[in-house]
């Protein structure tokens, strides 16, 4: 499983939260070209086809702020929040407590 989160409009981060988790960067150029800063990346001949790449894309293309992805099950989306959910979320909380 991988989650996946967009923290600036440029930096995103991707977590491998398998056994030991392990943290990528994915950066997005102003010219809308990817980099991530694992090792793979830097092998990899066909940067177009980098995994934590495409998962931010998918983030991006879906308007997501953050998801969850079971690599698993086909890449199956198993939560995925925008920031408006999330205040929603908080929002029903402080309700909730007052």
């Amino acid at each position: 499983m991988y989650a996946v989160k967009k923290l600036s409009n440029s930096n995103f981060e991707v977590v491998n939260m398998e056994d030991d988790p392990k943290v990528y960067t994915v950066n997005k150029s102003t010219k809308g070209h990817y980099q991530c800063d694992c090792m793979g990346f830097a092998r990899q001949k066909n940067k177009l086809e980098h995994k934590h790449c495409l998962m931010v894309q998918v983030l991006e293309d879906l308007e997501y702020d953050s998801l969850v992805l079971d690599t698993d099950k086909e890449w199956k989306i198993v939560s995925a929040y925008t920031m408006q959910d999330a205040l929603k979320e908080v929002e029903s909380f402080i309700d909730g407590i007052l």
